[in-house]
């Protein structure tokens, strides 16, 4: 199920830290909304927006879970694009120093392909035998096709 998301006007999305206040806003014809009021960290700007009451929950604040902590997630938005500099630079690290450690990988690698498996006689064999090609006739156009 996808959760709603509140975003600044600059594209950021609100996390709960960032709200500053939520009131419940009743109307006489029954819907009823949330009132949110926030400050962007990124734009520094204040925001507010009405949410449906029925919609809203303080997991819409959350970020997404994934491997990444909030400090790290704050330490890697702090930190400057890689640059073409620093490509070249990762490139010659592995081409000089790495290449003694990559040779011994690819020794290791090809040994564990050369040992024996249990499935290796299966994925050699085809699965259909291929009829011979010597009964094969060319293709002819047919002479309802709008190319002739």
């Amino acid at each position: 199920m996808k959760t709603n998301t509140i975003h600044c006007q600059c594209g950021q999305r609100v996390k709960t830290r960032e709200v500053l206040r939520t009131d419940l806003y009743e109307r006489p014809n029954g819907k009823d909304y949330v009132y949110v009021k926030f400050r962007c960290r990124y734009c520094k700007q204040i925001g507010e927006t009405f949410v449906p009451e029925r919609v809203f929950s303080w997991e819409m604040f959350e970020s997404p879970r994934d491997e990444m902590s909030d400090q790290e997630r704050e330490n890697f938005a702090k930190q400057q694009a890689i640059s073409s500099t620093d490509i070249v630079d990762f490139h010659q690290f592995l081409k000089d120093d790495s290449a003694t450690n990559l040779s011994g990988l690819t020794k290791t690698l090809t040994n564990l392909n050369n040992t024996q498996r249990s499935d290796i006689g299966k994925v050699n064999k085809p699965a259909v035998e291929k009829k011979s090609a010597k009964n094969k006739k060319p293709l002819r156009p047919r002479g309802d096709s709008a190319d002739s």
